[in-house]
């Protein structure tokens, strides 16, 4: 099909879609970045509107917070630090993003999930940054499942240390904690 190109903006276009055809992207919509959203992520938000959804990390080293910052802006919510005690109130989903160090969570992120009151949130999904890639917040899990919440899956994902694995979380990193956000959305 031939393109041309538009003096105006820059931009290229199918010869079809400058004479109001739609060239199939009734199923997106434009992003205020100019990328585009397929029509399974534009329903998928709406979800989100509908269920109260909160993401809350803990980091000393700001991996997490990276982490958390992507999901969020994926899901299109302000991510909140545990340091400023975030409310939960009415939240139906709740994304607990923290680190592994020296083999255990954050002992601040382990207080603050103790303070949070049952029924609220209803849902909880970890996601984790660590050395070994490996490691689990399995005492974050342990308290969520003690207050009667529901702990849906977990995404670890490599960390650094000092120098060693000195590019995580990278961008592959971000991707796969946002694919993983979009899979707990969908299952709820």
């Amino acid at each position: 099909m031939k393109r041309t190109r538009q003096k105006s903006t820059g931009t290229v276009k199918e010869d079809k879609e400058q004479k109001g055809g739609t060239g199939g992207n009734q199923a997106r919509r434009s992003s205020g970045t100019g990328g585009q959203y397929p029509l399974v992520m534009i329903k998928l938000l709406e979800v989100v509107k509908m269920m109260k959804t909160a993401v809350i990390y803990a980091t000393k080293t700001k991996h997490s917070k990276k982490l958390a910052e992507a999901i969020g802006l994926f899901l299109n919510i302000k991510v909140q630090n545990i340091t400023d005690n975030p409310a939960l109130h009415e939240v139906d989903l709740l994304f607990i993003v923290g680190g592994i160090y020296g083999g255990a969570s954050m002992p601040a992120l382990l207080t603050y999930i103790k303070t949070i009151e049952a029924p609220v949130p209803k849902y909880a999904a970890l996601v984790t940054s660590c050395a070994s890639g490996s490691q689990r917040q399995i005492t974050v899990r342990n308290i969520l499942e003690e207050k009667g919440i529901k702990v849906l899956d977990e995404f670890v994902c490599k960390g650094r240390i000092l120098f060693v694995s000195a590019t995580h979380p990278n961008a592959k990193d971000l991707k796969e904690a946002t694919d993983f956000a979009q899979k707990i959305v969908a299952r709820v």
